[in-house]
């Protein structure tokens, strides 16, 4: 993960910021059962965790946290609620006093790790190997290294890593696992540890390696990649790093990319650790609290792809966050009100309560409404047979006294487009707040009809009974055509 000030080009790139949350809507809870991801023999050992590292600075500026009930509570055990069971702590050598780009020496470190410990929670820690931020694009050694030989580097690293792994041994707080490194796809300590002179980024590695597990055996350590999508940066990373005697027990990756990729991006990162026989997980996940619908859906992505190809784990990158203390715009938290988004509830604990989908089937054809995939805004809606896909799951989302109604595979949300004429399309937008996407709920015996707040026209199946066909709209007119029953996605 790079700083998170506003001039990184690469994380401008990714995300924005705002405030946004949403529960799931009363009406359509209570007719279904909580079915979130897809069951799995080893699901119970599948790792739940968040980067927390600023919460002590915050905790220094005045911040606190309030769970999504609204009370004040301790950053940890609201964590735990959602089910998070570890917490990834980095660590720079001879950090400034910034709040956001500072702090994390090792003493600050372990003093933090004592809380994780003492609230049941394992520990992750993520040596950046500099005075400040390391990532796939940046990886500056320290300044008191920055003149160092190779040889000189060598022991250098070797004292480091021994002497800061024994302040967490001496805490109390040994990691469950170590990552000798953050997203070092192009080496570590440049010019002396490139990947471009992998027999020297090797040695310093190993060298790392070997700290670790002479103070704490059975950590697990780990090598960590950004951009799993380039694979072919990943296979140069690797080759050489093995080629020359690297040492590792885990692969794991960053990765920030929407719901749509995530399959394809968790398939490269169990390709590559396949290659060399790893088991691997995902260290960082985030993405734009300004579009919570589409962020949760892509988290929830991700898990679901981890879990369906072995992947150990998941965890979110600083959830905690808030603004002004950063402008990061990758939280999970709003800033005004200082109480979760519905992003956490890609998390499956009790905290969260979870996240209800489910299908909306038309009571007189039996075809269930279908984002058919789409990704781009005012995309028209389907109907299609009941597949089982995501593309026909739907979370029904409280929003005063209307619901808005999220695509659990995009993201994306049913949409009236303005439109007023009968038979005009229903569509898909990404999270406008506009009264096109608010729906009035209207019983209709077993069954529910949604009203445009809008344009007043309601969800129609047009009689459609081909897959594929458009999901419409027209005026009331009291047909089964109008009437929807919700069931729960499994």
């Amino acid at each position: 993960m790079t700083a998170p000030s506003v001039p990184d080009p690469r994380r401008i790139s990714r995300r924005t910021v705002l405030k946004a949350s949403a529960a799931t809507a009363g009406t359509i809870a209570t007719a279904a059962a909580w079915a979130r991801y897809g069951a799995r023999a080893d699901a119970a050992s599948f790792v739940y965790g968040a980067d927390v590292s600023w919460a002590p600075q915050m905790e220094a500026a005045g911040y606190t946290w309030k769970n999504s009930a609204g009370q004040t509570q301790d950053l940890l055990t609201i964590l735990k609620g959602y089910g998070i069971s570890a917490i990834r702590l980095r660590t720079f050598v001879n950090p400034s006093s910034s709040p956001t780009d500072g702090h994390c020496g090792i003493n600050e470190v372990a003093a933090f790790a004592k809380r994780v410990k003492a609230a049941g929670m394992s520990i992750l820690l993520d040596y950046m190997f500099g005075d400040t931020w390391n990532s796939v694009g940046v990886q500056n050694p320290p300044a008191a290294w920055k003149s160092l030989t190779y040889s000189q580097l060598l022991s250098t690293m070797n004292g480091y890593v021994n002497q800061t792994m024994n302040v967490m041994k001496s805490n109390d707080v040994l990691p469950t696992w170590v990552q000798i490194g953050n997203e070092i796809n192009s080496g570590i300590c440049h010019p002396v540890g490139s990947v471009s002179n992998p027999a020297q980024m090797t040695g310093l590695l190993n060298a790392a390696y070997n700290q670790v597990k002479a103070v704490s055996p059975s950590s697990v350590v780990c090598i960590h990649l950004a951009q799993p999508q380039k694979f072919d940066s990943m296979t140069t990373f690797f080759s050489g790093y093995a080629g020359n005697g690297g040492k590792w027990d885990m692969s794991v990756f960053s990765s920030y990319g929407s719901a749509s990729v995530a399959s394809g991006i968790v398939a490269n990162m169990q390709t590559i650790s396949a290659q060399y026989g790893k088991p691997f997980m995902q260290t960082e996940f985030g993405g734009p609290v300004s579009n919570v619908g589409s962020t949760e859906a892509s988290f929830v992505a991700y898990i679901n792809a981890l879990k369906s190809t072995g992947g150990q784990g998941i965890f979110y990158w600083e959830p905690e966050c808030m603004s002004p203390f950063t402008s990061y715009a990758m939280g999970a938290w709003d800033s005004s009100s200082r109480q979760p988004t519905a992003i956490m509830n890609g998390f499956p604990g009790g905290g969260g309560g979870g996240t209800t989908y489910v299908r909306l089937r038309n009571a007189r054809t039996g075809l269930v409404v279908d984002g058919m995939g789409a990704t781009a805004n005012g995309a028209n809606a389907g109907q299609s047979a009941d597949s089982g896909s995501t593309n026909q799951q739907w979370v029904v989302e409280s929003d005063g006294s209307f619901v808005r109604i999220r695509n659990r595979a995009t993201g994306l949300y049913l949409d009236g487009m303005g439109a007023t004429a009968n038979g005009a399309a229903a569509g898909q937008w990404s999270d406008t707040n506009s009264n096109n996407q608010q729906w009035t709920q209207v019983a209709a015996g077993g069954n529910v009809r949604f009203k445009n707040r809008a344009t007043g026209l309601f969800l129609d199946g047009l009689g459609a009974t081909s897959n594929g066909s458009t999901l419409g709209q027209w005026a009331d007119s009291g047909s089964t055509n109008q009437q929807w029953t919700t069931v729960a996605a499994s």
